[in-house]
This record gives structure tokens, sequence and C-alpha cells, in this order.
């Protein structure tokens, strides 16, 4: 998909919460640096409804996980 047609130019991750080996992970998808869909995900099963994003999450996760035991 072109950049220019796709409906969110950035994704930004950040750790909401990471207890006990439970990691959650809150997102936001942006146009033009304005949050046009936010939310909060358990990154071991986040069904946002988004396959790509539900990846990009696991993924911090596991970067999160290394970084801080």
């Amino acid at each position: 998909m072109l950049a220019a047609k796709a409906d969110a130019d950035a994704v930004r991750f950040i750790v909401h919460s990471n207890r006990d080996g439970a990691i959650v992970i809150a997102w936001a998808m942006e146009r033009n640096h304005h949050p046009i869909a936010v939310g909060k995900a358990d990154a071991s099963e986040p069904a946002t409804g988004n396959l790509v994003l539900d990846a990009q999450i696991r993924a911090y996760a596991r970067i999160t996980e290394r970084l801080h035991p």
C-alpha cells in the first residue's frame, strides 16, 4: 500500500504496564501528527482487529522483555 493511501502514516508504542510478565502496550496511529486511533493491548493476545498492528505490538513487547527482564 502506498503511504499516501494509508490511513496512518505513523504508529507509536509505549509500555503501559509490565507486571509479573504481563505486558500491556499502549499504541497510537497517527496521520499528519494527529491521532486517528488509540488503544491498549495485552501483548500476549493483542486482538486489535489489525493483524499488522498486533504483530508490531508483540514485537515491541519482545524487545521490552529483552531490555527489562
